[in-house]
């Protein structure tokens, strides 16, 4: 019947007897694509949009989070090098990853580390897409937004592997 609205809103009504007809044709408009996608996030976050403000505002609300309220996760793609990363832990075991100002984290991940140095050995540049969620470290009086990674893809020239 009707489409209305403004930039943060919008609505629509459609005859409840018109509904099935409308099911129909977006069922067949849409029959070539595919829904299931393996992850959501709340943001996607490339070097042209990299906003470490944001990142910090969110880090700094873990009181708001918990039940009904999900911590936001954000989708992350850039390309660094061996320098970048760095193995951490007793068991050296977890990997640390410097991008922007931000540290990306992942602990107890032994495959990881391995992979990625292996990875860093044969290639000079590895594009990295990373899913975690902002936080906030604090160590020795310094707050650092760290970035606690979900899930992994590393791809170099050669290899590549997905670690979601």
């Amino acid at each position: 019947d009707y489409v209305e609205g403004h930039s943060n809103a919008f609505g629509a009504s459609i005859k409840e007897d018109d509904i099935p007809a409308l099911h129909l044709y977006l069922n067949n408009y849409y029959k070539d694509v595919d829904f299931e996608c393996g992850v959501e996030v709340d943001c996607d976050i490339t070097d042209y949009n990299w906003n470490n403000l944001m990142l910090k505002e969110f880090g700094e609300m873990m009181h708001v989070y918990g039940t009904g309220i999900p911590q936001p996760k954000f989708h992350f793609e850039f390309n660094i090098t061996s320098n970048d990363a760095r193995v951490q832990g007793a068991d050296e075991d977890s990997l640390k990853i410097s991008y922007r100002g931000i540290t990306f984290v992942v602990f107890k991940n032994r495959e990881l580390v391995e992979h990625f140095f292996n990875l860093s050995s044969t290639n000079t540049s590895i594009k990295v897409e990373i899913i975690g969620r902002s936080q906030i470290n604090e160590w020795m009086g310094y707050k650092n937004i760290q970035i606690m990674i979900d899930a992994i893809e590393l791809k170099g020239s050669t290899k590549s592997t997905n670690l979601f």
